[in-house]
């Protein structure tokens, strides 16, 4: 049920150290990378550096603007695990 993924700084000509790091994410979530990554003619990878930087940015990176983001969360995480186990068991329709 989930995918793993890995980022790195392939960048020629990078000024700044880095390092691989391994993630495992639901599939859901891997599926709502690559729609974003699509519709914006980036990779996954690129997706990711994006929401990781805007989270460091943040003063509460966990909390999402509006109105009862707690419940908005819970949601979106249940959401999430169906999606995810509907992918794992070849249920793809939407």
């Amino acid at each position: 049920m989930q995918q793993h993924t890995t980022t790195t700084n392939d960048t020629p000509g990078a000024c700044w150290p880095s390092r691989q790091t391994t993630v495992a994410l639901p599939l859901a979530t891997i599926e709502e990378l690559d729609n974003l990554a699509a519709l914006n003619h980036l990779t996954r990878e690129e997706i990711l550096r994006q929401i990781i930087n805007a989270g460091l940015l943040s003063d509460t990176p966990q909390l999402p603007a509006g109105d009862d983001p707690v419940d908005r969360l819970a949601e979106h995480a249940h959401l999430t695990r169906r999606r995810s186990l509907e992918l794992a068991h070849g249920s793809a329709g939407r």
